[in-house]
């Protein structure tokens, strides 16, 4: 008698599925992105580029970031809030073990004491448009004028 409920007992188990997991698992799990038309970059060389200078935050006007060869400047209203921050540029962010593209040289990766990541999902003459690793959170910045 004790085998046969513990064969029952196994074979209830075994046939149970938990569909709250399955569910979960498929709302998180985004699909890789490709990149490929004027959003592809084609080289470290071509981001670095495209990236260098002033940078206007489009929802806070007072918020500007500058990028100068491998650092950046954070300055709200005219006054430099943080400086000298080097970055780099990479295929994945360093914190994260999931990349969200498979495409090239579309991380930005900050150092020094609180090191952040950022996405690029546009970059080019005018436009900068970067999400917050940690947040989700999208942040769009036009070229400055006095660039």
């Amino acid at each position: 008698m004790k085998y046969l409920l513990l064969v029952i007992t196994l074979s209830a188990f075994y046939s149970c599925k938990d569909i709250k997991t399955e569910t979960i698992m498929e709302i998180t799990e985004a699909p890789m992105e490709v990149v490929s038309g004027e959003n592809a970059f084609t080289s470290y060389e071509h981001v670095q580029g495209l990236i260098q200078g002033s940078w206007t935050n489009e929802l806070d006007p007072e918020s500007v970031i500058i990028f100068e060869e491998n650092t950046t400047i954070n300055k709200y209203q005219g006054v430099i809030a943080q400086k000298g921050e080097s970055y780099t540029i990479g295929t994945n962010c360093k914190s994260e073990a999931k990349a969200k593209s498979t495409a090239a040289f579309r991380y930005i990766n900050t150092s020094g004491n609180y090191p952040e990541c950022y996405y690029i999902q546009t970059l080019n003459e005018n436009t900068l448009v970067m999400e917050f690793e940690k947040g989700d959170i999208t942040l769009t910045f036009n070229r400055s004028k006095e660039d």
